[in-house]
Order: structure tokens, then sequence, then C-alpha cells
């Protein structure tokens, strides 16, 4: 054993060797180069020196292009750049100015280096088609589609090189960057993996990453061993397996799912089905389907693999919402099919040149996940604090949990919750979960007509007589050794032939609440009372009971509000409805209401009243649980795309928005001063929102709604949320009076 050791610690180390290339050519765009290498060199840091060694070669000529190749002799290139829309990547010539490389003078540049460099990522706008070219001598070649934000592809490159630093494969890296990147933008602009034609890109990218003797030994993950019991277990279950890829005829060599949690209570979940195939059986369609308790759910973004083989996703058809709860029901759910291109049907036979399937898909989540136990208990109402068997979950639980319904090898679930990891204990554990006596799942109930449930089908009536679960401990601890957590707040759970119809679960426990200070706590206690207040008005208004005392005075202070925003933002156009309104948290009901509001020169109609979303939800209530920010939303040129949920949910039958602003409205005696410093739930104070929309597409509101604000754009939108405080705050005194 020693001499193993020592063998292997003596053996040559394979490194990541990066040669960082940026130039930021255009002065009225620029990178933020300096930000994108500090943060990959901060996300290498965490490894052994020698296992990972960046080049950087910042203010770029092209000139010094080949000439830093060749020197260090990387098998990585990465460039930081702006692209055209030819493709073609910005440098700087020999006088300092910008010069569009060729794409083939690029090519070139690759030849001679084609057996040290490995991998080549173009960070840079429209270089796709470069990359492809690149990719006929280079293994892999990450190239961008399309214009993409700064900030996005810096998140992309600090995951991709973090995970490719620590063994994995190209592919895999690439995944988890794209887990970043597709919270800010659409799949079809995320950056895109290329490979030369032969090349595996699921093979580690450094096979033989070792630590010196010099390193203190820190084991990164900690798990448990197989024991004899587990290892019998293992057994059964292969056994099972080979019975199952008979009883149903498909089966997938692989099917995971990695989520990353965000500090926002929004995630993203990255599905990949793998070697997916049949035996005497078709396959023409898949179908999935996932659900969010508080959340709003995406469609799925198919990956390129799955573009590749001409995958499309149709979602099933919803009835038209006839209220917002209708509404609220729909964006919770996504469920439809996954379209094959080509039908899988028997590639087991020689002659078949369909398959197995390999592709992947993304999903995002928003509001889905509470962040402190002030978000748990208003996210989920008692009902809904259950585990999948029905039980009570213990105290504040969280928890991720999957459905295995077909046959597949292997399993996993990789849960990120770096994000909240930070000074928090989240202690994650695995749970297990089967259907109630164990029946055996129908072939119907799995593959029928063309299609694969990969999760129940609906209306089934085997499912409603069946779909009973109930927690089997025994299993758990069998399955205990396949849990592995990593020092970051990284759990992964990797089951080899899972039994079918069952749950795996990984739960962990919800961060408590961050301290007050002393001076903010008692603003938190009046916040209630203020927000109290205000709902015992909302049943005054809607009685039509304010002509006197505290109601009448809110009445006449919200009237003015109105008035002086629809002086400054409102349109002379005729066909405007111009909305202000004031909305409140109901906390015993779980769900923001409407307290005031005005619609051009009048009251908000009678049905404005029924308008109320759940913690977190819509454009309100995300405004509302994060506190601290205004939330803006503008309707896009486009047409409305049923499988891109709105960032708001529209109330029918009323005119949907092309822009809202909703403002946080703060206890009126929290300052500027009480904040420096201070971390703390910044929403228990606050004392709800102010909405501000219009249905105008050109309406004088409609600047302040963009996502990227001029600084005149910003100064007045600044101005505006103070105008709304101050009055807000004579609101909040009258209630207290």
């Amino acid at each position: 054993m020693l001499a193993i050791l020592i063998r292997d610690i003596l053996s040559p180390m394979q490194s990541l060797k990066l040669q960082f290339i940026a130039a930021s050519a255009t002065p009225n765009a620029p990178l933020g180069i300096a930000e994108e290498l500090q943060t990959i060199q901060r996300r290498l840091d965490h490894y052994p020196q020698e296992a990972a060694i960046i080049y950087p070669a910042t203010n770029a000529h092209w000139s010094d292009v080949t000439r830093v190749l060749d020197r260090n002799r990387p098998n990585v290139v990465h460039f930081s750049a702006h692209g055209t829309p030819m493709s073609r990547l910005i440098l700087l010539d020999d006088k300092n100015q910008p010069i569009e490389i060729p794409r083939r003078a690029m090519q070139q540049a690759f030849t001679s280096l084609k057996n040290d460099v490995r991998l080549v990522v173009l960070s840079a706008c429209y270089s796709e088609e470069q990359a492809k070219q690149i990719a006929e001598i280079v293994d892999y070649v990450i190239g961008i589609p399309e214009s993409i934000p700064v900030e996005t592809a810096l998140v992309y490159s600090a995951e991709f090189y973090d995970v490719l630093a620590g063994g994995s494969s190209v592919n895999h890296a690439h995944q988890r960057g794209l887990t970043h990147a597709l919270v800010t933008v659409e799949i079809d602009r995320c950056p895109r993996l290329l490979t030369r034609e032969g090349v595996d890109c699921d093979v580690e990218f450094i096979s033989n990453t070792r630590i010196p003797l010099s390193v203190t030994l820190q084991p990164n993950v900690t798990h448990q061993k197989p024991t004899a019991k587990t290892k019998k277990w293992m057994v059964q279950k292969r056994k099972k397996f080979l019975s199952n890829q008979n009883r149903y005829g498909v089966w997938a060599t692989e099917f995971s799912v990695t989520k990353r949690c965000f500090g926002d209570g929004s995630s993203v979940l990255v599905y990949e089905l793998r070697g997916l195939q049949t035996k005497n059986k078709k396959v023409s369609n898949i179908y999935f389907g996932g659900e969010s308790t508080a959340g709003v759910v995406s469609s799925p973004k198919i990956d390129q693999r799955g573009e590749a083989l001409a995958i499309k996703w149709k979602s099933l058809e919803e009835p038209a919402a006839r209220n917002i709860q209708d509404v609220i029901d729909q964006v919770r759910i996504v469920r439809g099919f996954f379209r094959l291109g080509q039908s899988l049907n028997g590639t087991n036979r020689t002659d078949s040149n369909v398959g197995p399937y390999t592709f992947g898909w993304s999903v995002s989540m928003l509001n889905c996940d509470a962040v402190t136990r002030w978000d748990y208990y208003n996210l989920y109402e008692r009902k809904e604090q259950k585990h999948i068997d029905d039980t009570d979950l213990d105290d504040a639980k969280e928890y991720f949990a999957r459905l295995i319904w077909f046959p597949v090898k292997r399993f996993s679930i990789r849960l990120d919750l770096s994000e909240l990891a930070v000074g928090n204990e989240l202690y994650p554990v695995m749970r297990y979960f089967q259907l109630a006596g164990t029946p055996e799942l129908p072939v119907s109930e799995v593959i029928s007509d063309g299609n694969l449930w990969c999760i129940p089908k609906p209306n089934s009536i085997w499912r409603q007589q069946n779909a009973r679960y109930e927690a089997n401990l025994k299993i758990q601890t069998l399955e205990q050794h396949a849990l592995t957590t990593e020092s970051r707040g990284i759990t992964t759970l990797t089951i080899e032939y899972p039994p079918l119809g069952s749950y795996f679960s990984i739960d962990w426990t919800v961060p408590s609440d961050p301290p007050f200070p002393n001076k903010i706590e008692p603003f938190v206690y009046e916040a209630e009372v203020i927000r109290a207040g205000l709902i015992a008005h909302r049943e005054n208004r809607k009685n039509d009971k304010c002509r006197e005392g505290s109601s009448l005075k809110i009445c006449t202070l919200f009237r003015g509000l109105h008035e002086v925003i629809c002086h400054e933002h409102r349109a002379l156009s005729p066909q405007e409805e111009f909305e202000t309104a004031f909305i409140t948290y109901d906390q015993e009901r779980h769900r923001l209401v409407m307290v005031e509001g005005y619609v051009n020169d009048n009251v908000l109609p009678e049905e404005a009243w029924d308008f109320s979303l759940p913690f977190g939800m819509g454009l309100a209530g995300a405004c509302f649980r994060e506190g601290g920010r205004a939330f803006r939303y503008q309707r896009g040129l486009d047409a409305f795309d049923p499988d891109e949920p709105e960032p708001y949910l529209p109330m029918p039958p009323a005119r949907a928005k092309e822009c809202l602003l909703v403002l946080p409205i703060d206890h009126p005696k929290l300052t500027d001063a009480d904040l420096n410093g201070s971390k703390f739930h910044r929403s228990r104070q606050l004392v709800g929102v102010v909405a501000i929309s219009s249905t105008y597409r050109a309406s004088l509101l409609r600047p302040l709604c963009r996502r990227d604000l001029a600084e005149e754009q910003y100064q007045a939108l600044t101005l505006l949320r103070e105008k709304c405080q101050a009055a807000c705050d004579n609101i909040s005194f009258a209630v207290l009076s």
C-alpha cells in the first residue's frame, strides 16, 4: 500500500493550464475583464497551485497571441473580447487600435498547437461560427451564438473552470455553467459546446489531479462505505433492473438532475437523460412535468444535444384563466411532452441508426424555496408543510425529491446550496419513500401508445388508487452511502439501479433568520400593526365606509399621490389605463392584498379588489419578499409566448400591462443610516408596496421599467420612490394615530 502511495505522488500531475487572453477594444462597451479574471482566479484558489495555473494576457494585441501560446503551451485558451455579427473577434493591432481577426487566421493560430491545446473558450458575442471552425482541429470549443450580457458570461466562466479544475468532464462543467447562465438569458443565447469529430465530451478533462505531500490533506467530501448488506441489496436491485428491461422494454443508462438554489429563493434545475433506448417498444414522446408549491415554473429549455436530435417541447393546453387564482395554479405547474424528431423503435437491432438518445433540458423556478424561517412560514401554510408521505416536516425543512418511474441504471440528484451555506449549517440528509404495499407498476403506466411516462400520467385511475407513499427506513439505511456532501454546500445522491416507483429526496434545514439591530426590532412589530390597520381600511373601502376617520385620510393621501404620479408619467392618450395601487401583506391569509388604488381618474373597479398574491409570487410578491429594491417589468415587443411565463401575473379579464413598476415601502422611521452595515430580513419591516402600471405601449412610465436604466432614468426612479415613501409614511402615521 505504501509503495502504491509513493508511486502515485511521484507520478506527473496533469493540471489545468489556462491562457487568459482579453481585450476590451471598444471603449463605449467595457467588458469587465479584470473582474472576470479575478473571479476565475478566486474559484481556482482552493485547488492546489499545481492543479490550476492561469497565464493572464489582458489588453491583448493580435501579435501577442501566438507568442504567448508558444511560450506557455496551455491546454486551455480563453478569449474574452467583443465579437462581430460575422463571428470575428476584436483584438488590438500594433497601433493599439481595434482590429477584427479573420476567422481563418484564428483557426490557423491553433494548427501548430493542436497537440497541446485541448479546449478553446470564446467568451465573445456571435462567436459560434468561429468556434465551429476551430473545432475542426481542437477537441473542445465553446462559442456564443448571439449577444450575451457581460455578467452572464462572467458567472458561466467562473462555474465552468471551477468544475473543470475539479476533474470533471468538459460537458459536465459546461452544464454547470449553464445552470448559472440560464438565470439571466434564454438557452438559445447561452454558450454552446462543440467537439472535434470522434471526441467524447463526457470523459474527465484532467484525469489525475493529485495533492502534493506538502499540502495538508483536508477531505472535501464525506461519505459512508457500503456494507455487506448494501452490496447484497445492490445485487437484488440489479437483478430487478434486468427484469424490468424485458418487462417494460425501455430503459436509460443514467437520469440526473442538478438543482442550484439562489439567495432570492429562485433556482435552476438541469436535467440529463443519457442512453435512452428501447427493445421491441416504440417511443415517440416523453412526458415530463414539474411543480412548485409556492413559485413559478418555466417550460423546459432543451439543450444543444436535444436540438441536434430535433426534439421539441409541447406544453399541455390549459383552459383559459378566469381569475388570478387560475393564473397562479397554472404558472406553478408545467406539463407536456418532449416530441422526438425520430422515434425510438427497438434500438437493440443492429440495423437501426436511431438511438440511444442522450439529451438534457433545464427548468427555471421563481420563489420556490425558503431562504430563512420567515420565508418558510410565509411561503407555506400549515397544510403544505408535509413530506412525500404526507407526514409533518420537522421544524422548518425544505426538500428536493425526485421520482423514478421507468428503468434507469443510475440516478443522481445534485443539490447546490452554496449561496445559502455561507455562515449557515444546513445539515442535508437523504430520505427514501416507496409506494405503499410496493405494487408493481403496470406496463401501460410506464409506456403506452408511443409515450414514455417519466412521471405518472395525469388522470390515471391506477395512480389514483395506488399513489400513496410511505417511508422505508431499512432501504434508506442501505442507500445512505450514496450521499456525499462537499464542504461548500453541494450534496450529491447517486443511486445505482433505483427501484421503480421510488422517491429519493435530499432534505435540508432552513437557515435561521438574521438578527435585528436593536433599533430595527421595534419597527418590525410596528409594521405588523400598520399592515393590520391597512387591511382594516381595505374592508372599509370595499364596503364604502371611508367617509371619516383614518380611512378618509388614507383615501385622500393616496389619491393625492396618484394625481402626482399621473401628472408626471401618464400619457395623453385616451387608450391608456394608468393605475396606481397600494398593496400590503395579510400574514394570516399568506396573501398580498389590495388596500388602495386608482386607474386614470377613477377608483379601481370592483373586480380589482379580488386581486391577491401568495407570498413572494408575482412582481408585487417578489418585491415584498426581498424588501430592498424596485421590481420592474416591460412587456417585450414580440408576441406573447405561453411557454415563457411573464415576470408578472396578469389578472383576467383585465387588460395586460405593458409596463409595471413595484416599489417597496419601508417603515416610516427607517433611515439609510439604519441600513448601513446591517444584515436583517428587510421585508419584515415593510408596510407594503406601491404598484404603478400602464396598459399603453408608449406610456411615459415605460422608460423607468427597462432592465438597464440610464443615469437620468435611475435618478427619476429614485425620486419617484421617495415620493411614494413620503406619501405612505403619512398613511402609516394615520393608521397609528
